[in-house]
């Protein structure tokens, strides 16, 4: 083999003190022991239902499920305040792309922005976006020739551009097969994302959140720009960022769903309970922007019917199950119940499986 040497050999090579730090790191290495998954390890192992036994299969999924949906130091913070109150709180699980910005003191979501959090689905969507950057809140026309750096039209407010036609999905979904997606492969993208689309259920997927962008963005952008919300609305590229934070992110919040009354998981409202709602806004670790959304009495049909999807969104068979703290210490899954406004553990409903799937050991057990 010719042509010139290249060295591999790291900076440290033949220097004073290389390698002195290798045998007490592997070997002797003790690791900070301050952290809530440290110091509170025995809480963690004891996550979910206790009908099923530590290490079974059952409770593996529901420990996972739980720790996807919410960051530990949230986790701890919640149980403490429903032991401490004798309420039971439940909570919508958090995507876990959001967990690294809570984790790192990114401001979540405040109540005031409606704009959703980004998901994988975005990525294929606008270009600005980037991957170490998904979870974040976004703000963008998802129509192709859109870019951050367009001028705002101070004068539009609500318009025409919300009613997403036919012809622009298709224009967009072209560009997606014959840009975005070589793109995105050529970065080994498609080894990586777990949504690639393939089959026309995957395109509707994206023509659904297509709309819904395209509607978020023609509602909300003159309110951020010129309207009601300009004195705390920053927006960077493709993000929406709290003009006293404009050097980061927000990420997705930790949404309460309603307060019920003791280990019953009977829903109760809680206007009763501000002291429970004050501690839980209070807390550093939880950061609650809002009461539950089971207590939301919407008057106007738009609102109604977001509300009606979100309470659907985790029902059986096919929902999202809660994260229920009970005052006894118990953290398990739970289904919202409509019928009887109550709050059930997963395994009452043995037949609604499609969470187990959301996890490791629920797909090992397929």
């Amino acid at each position: 083999m010719t042509g010139p040497k290249v060295s591999r050999e790291n900076a440290f090579f033949n220097q004073p003190g290389e390698n002195s730090n290798i045998a007490p790191v592997v070997f002797k290495s003790d690791p900070a022991n301050s952290s809530t998954g440290w110091n509170k390890a025995t809480y963690f192992q004891q996550l979910g239902d206790p009908r099923h036994a530590m290490g079974s299969a059952e409770r593996n999924m529901e420990q996972e499920y739980l720790l996807q949906g919410m960051v530990k130091g949230a986790m701890t913070a919640a149980a403490q305040i429903s032991t401490k109150y004798k309420i039971g709180i439940s909570v919508r699980p958090t995507g876990v792309l959001a967990h690294m910005g809570i984790e790192s003191g990114n401001p979540t979501k405040a109540q005031e922005f409606k704009n959703k959090t980004s998901k994988e689905l975005d990525f294929f969507l606008c270009d600005e976006i980037k991957w170490e950057d998904i979870g974040a809140v976004v703000h963008y026309n998802p129509r192709v020739g859109w870019t951050s750096g367009a001028r705002p039209n101070g004068a539009v407010k609500v318009s025409a551009a919300a009613q997403v036609t036919d012809q622009e999905w298709l224009k967009k979904r072209t560009y997606i097969e014959s840009v975005r997606l070589p793109t995105l492969k050529s970065r080994k993208f498609d080894e990586r994302l777990r949504f690639w689309p393939k089959t026309e259920q995957d395109w509707n997927k994206l023509r659904d959140l297509f709309k819904d962008r395209a509607k978020e963005f023609a509602e909300e952008d003159h309110e951020y720009r010129f309207g009601h919300y300009k004195e705390h609305a920053a927006i960077e590229g493709p993000y929406i960022r709290l003009k006293a934070r404009p050097d980061v992110n927000m990420v997705g919040d930790h949404d309460l769903f309603g307060f019920t009354k003791d280990d019953t998981g009977t829903l109760i409202h809680d206007a009763t309970f501000p002291h429970v709602q004050k501690a839980l806004q209070e807390s550093l670790e939880f950061q609650a922007q809002h009461g539950g959304i089971w207590n939301w009495r919407p008057s106007e049909p738009f609102h109604q019917e977001i509300k009606r999807k979100i309470m659907g969104a985790h029902s059986p068979p096919n929902g999202d199950p809660l994260l229920h703290f009970l005052p006894s210490g118990v953290l398990r899954a739970a289904f919202y119940i409509p019928a009887t406004e109550r709050l059930e553990s997963v395994w009452e409903h043995p037949g609604a499986a499609t969470w187990r799937t959301q996890t490791f050991s629920g797909k090992a057990k397929q």
